[in-house]
């Protein structure tokens, strides 16, 4: 069931065309990304993919990463949501509600913890190494993209660059 739905989610070319590079996904790419994910959560390292479920209904809406940047203390955050829940006067505040869960709450637990982020896994030994202290999440809207923006800003996040960054030191 929700391995369908984000196979739907990641193959919808309206919902794709506002994330990362705009085009859809292939199942392979898709389960590439699962899987890697799943390594991580499965082996301690908490920088991980998450379904986002509606409470109200059980529903699967949406799917959200905080994971590697490869930039010394910060990890990035990604998230996609279902068409229904674009611009909705039904359904509002399901992005800056998920997203801030998952920046300002659990990235902040990350952060209290001392989390190693950008970690790598070493096969051989089957667990991860190296690593950064974790200090601040990364996030990058498209610009075509203004509600992604309008809940980074609303999160708190600066835009820099190229990019939004919030810090938790």
């Amino acid at each position: 069931m929700e391995k369908l739905f984000i196979l739907k989610l990641i193959g919808d070319k309206a919902v794709m065309a506002s994330f990362a590079d705009g085009n859809v996904k292939t199942k392979e790419q898709f389960e590439s990304t699962v899987n890697m994910q799943s390594l991580r959560w499965n082996n301690g390292y908490p920088f991980a993919g998450f379904i986002i479920k509606d409470n109200s209904t059980d529903d699967i809406v949406g799917y959200e990463v905080i994971g590697n940047s490869g930039i010394r203390n910060q990890a990035e955050m990604a998230y996609l949501f279902s068409k229904a829940y674009h611009r909705s006067d039904k359904v509002k505040d399901v992005g800056y509600e998920n997203a801030g869960a998952l920046c300002l709450e659990y990235g902040r637990n990350l952060y209290n913890s001392k989390s190693l982020v950008n970690q790598s896994f070493d096969q051989d030994k089957a667990k991860f190494e190296g690593g950064n202290l974790f200090s601040s999440v990364t996030a990058t809207a498209r610009d075509d993209n203004p509600g992604s923006y309008k809940i980074l800003e609303k999160l708190g996040f600066i835009y820099k660059e190229d990019r939004f960054m919030i810090n938790y030191l």
